[in-house]
C-alpha cells in the first residue's frame, strides 16, 4: 500500500510540473526573454500588457521582429495578439544560434479583426530565436501586436487576452 501511495504521488508532482511548464509563456521578458525588431519597441509585445504594443515603421514591407527566449526551449504554438494593423501575409523561423534559421509557419491572405487572438500550431521544435518576417501589411499602417506568446502546448488551455 505504501508503495501505491509513493508511485500516486510522483506521478501527481510529474504531471503537475508538466502541466505548469505548458502554462508558461516564454516570449516574456519576465521570463528572461528579449527582443529586436527592424523598428519599434519589440519589448511592448512581450510585457503581458495588451495595453502596450509593438508597431513596426508604416508603409514599410518587410519587417522582422526577432525574439531571444534567453536559452533553448522546446515549443509548438505561437499566439499573437494583433492589432488592427496586422499582417496579411508572414512567415515564423526559429534559430538555435541566431545564424541558421528554418521556416516553421508560413501566413498567407490573413484576415484579422482588432484584439483578435490567433493561436498557430506548429509542429514541436525547439530552438532560442523566434523571427516574425512580415512580408505584406494588410493596411497602410506597420505590422502591430499586443502580445507575441510563445508556448509548449499540451494539456493547458491557451488564454484569449
Amino acid at each position: 500500500m505504501k508503495h501505491l501511495f509513493i508511485s500516486f504521488i510522483l506521478c501527481t508532482l510529474t504531471l503537475s510540473a508538466f502541466a505548469q511548464e505548458t502554462d508558461v509563456n516564454f516570449a516574456l521578458t519576465a521570463n528572461g526573454a528579449t527582443a529586436t525588431a527592424t523598428s519599434g519597441n519589440p519589448l511592448l509585445a512581450m510585457d503581458d500588457n495588451i495595453g502596450t504594443r509593438w508597431e513596426s515603421e508604416h508603409k514599410v514591407d518587410p519587417q522582422t521582429f526577432t525574439i531571444d527566449l534567453g536559452q533553448v526551449r522546446t515549443f509548438n504554438t505561437i499566439q499573437i495578439v494583433w492589432e488592427g494593423a496586422y499582417a496579411k501575409d508572414f512567415t515564423v523561423s526559429t534559430s538555435s544560434d541566431n545564424s541558421l534559421w528554418s521556416e516553421v509557419l508560413k501566413v498567407e491572405d490573413q484576415t484579422v479583426t482588432n484584439n483578435e487572438v490567433k493561436t498557430y500550431f506548429i509542429n514541436q521544435t525547439t530552438a532560442r530565436y523566434i523571427q516574425f518576417h512580415g512580408t505584406e501589411r494588410a493596411l497602410d499602417y506597420g505590422y502591430s501586436f499586443y502580445e507575441f506568446r510563445v508556448y509548449l502546448a499540451g494539456v493547458s488551455t491557451l488564454t484569449t487576452l
